[in-house]
């Protein structure tokens, strides 16, 4: 999804593009202390987080993520 900067980051109203995944309590804390990782944008912040794709270099441990963000959806 497209969502304003200044929803992440404050500032300008440039837009980014952002993913919401599903993951363990556990890991989200230890992601949203690397760069691009946030407390899900209009999720549960426990259980959900926000990615911001332009800042993500790992594509391959995104689609893990992805991976597993979906199993624990279904």
């Amino acid at each position: 999804m497209t969502i304003p900067q200044n929803n992440l980051y404050g500032g300008n109203e440039t837009e980014i593009d952002i993913i919401d995944l599903k993951i363990t309590p556990e890991l989200g804390s230890i992601l949203q202390t690397g760069k691009g990782y946030y407390p899900a944008y209009h999720m549960n912040k426990e259980h959900w987080i926000t990615v911001d794709l332009s800042a993500i270099d790992n594509f391959d441990q995104l689609g893990g993520m992805i991976d597993d963000s979906y199993e624990l959806t279904r």
